[in-house]
């Protein structure tokens, strides 16, 4: 168990891209978990003692009764999903998957650690060469927004371009749809230009893979990220998509993530270096979470931008 406990360290510091602090409370409750449940080794693992810790141990006793434990929920039943997960995705239990039976919402970590310097350099140095087809293209465009504003995939997916297709990148004010040159920077407005939830700068560079993925893209739209060029009526990219590509570019740069966390990696790459805005998202996402009753939910909004840019 302790080169087996090794690997699953190094598994939570470099896929799963977990600060310190998290990696030590994982192994923490998962040594808690193998103490009650008696483990010591993986054939001490079965269905049996996963039905008993998640029968027994998410109750805690309450004045008025029993009622369901944070900290089980939120720490030791995820910590041991987690491993669960782990070893039966490399063949440890053979084909028995036992790890569905915790029930529990899935979540991620609010802090996750961004890529090192290493790889950071890496994938900068891959994505201007990720350019030999469309799907590339439109790959190497979504990853560079993203890594050099920590943009959401919903805010990068909601962007819209001139009507022309592109960006102007030498006319000084000019409206390219939710981008604009001002002041010799390049500019983008999330949630609209006119009435933007948050702006940020974005490099040169950034915006040239972007305009190269415009230019020569089959169909000229307004909508900045499309499908797939090769549609007579292509719509907008589906964030489910979206993810997918970014962690192929992920793999094909050398980067090891756990399965989605592409996205989050790259946000938090971007915000560690100083680029974009990280206060304005967390402030959107508390925002996101009041009880009004006149706010509408995320996904009527996200509807709402749809039927909007449906009609450009």
């Amino acid at each position: 168990m302790f080169n087996l406990m090794r690997e699953y360290k190094s598994y939570l510091e470099k896929n799963c891209r977990y600060t310190q602090d998290t990696v030590v409370n994982y192994l923490g409750n998962l040594t808690v978990m193998f103490d009650n449940l008696q483990i010591q080794s993986l054939g001490d693992i079965d269905s049996y003692k996963v039905s008993t810790a998640w029968r027994t141990t998410r109750w805690q006793n309450i004045d008025q009764g029993i009622e369901v434990s944070e900290n089980a929920e939120n720490g030791y039943l995820t910590a041991f999903k987690e491993f669960l997960r782990y070893i039966e995705d490399r063949g440890y239990l053979g084909n028995e998957v036992i790890s569905e039976i915790i029930r529990i919402p899935e979540k991620t970590p609010e802090k996750l650690r961004g890529l090192n310097k290493a790889e950071y350099q890496r994938l900068n140095t891959f994505l201007p060469y990720h350019v030999g087809n469309d799907t590339q293209r439109k790959e190497t465009a979504l990853v560079s927004l993203i890594l050099s504003t920590g943009c959401s995939i919903t805010e990068a997916l909601s962007l819209m371009v001139h009507p022309s297709g592109v960006i102007d990148l030498e006319t000084e004010d000019i409206v390219s749809g939710d981008f604009k040159v001002e002041d010799e920077k390049i500019n983008v407005y999330f949630g609209g230009i006119d009435n933007p939830e948050w702006q940020t700068e974005i490099p040169y560079g950034t915006a040239v893979l972007i305009n190269f993925y415009l230019e020569n893209r089959v169909h000229r739209n307004s909508i900045m990220f499309l499908n797939s060029a090769k549609k007579h009526s292509p719509v907008r990219l589906s964030e489910a998509a979206a993810e997918r590509m970014v962690e192929k570019v992920l793999r094909k740069a050398e980067i090891e993530t756990k399965k989605g966390l592409g996205v989050e990696i790259l946000r938090q790459t971007a915000w560690a270096n100083g680029l974009g805005n990280k206060a304005a998202s967390r402030t959107r996402r508390i925002i996101s979470l009041q009880s009004d009753e006149n706010r509408q939910s995320s996904e009527e909004r996200r509807q709402a931008l749809l039927k909007k840019f449906s009609k450009n």
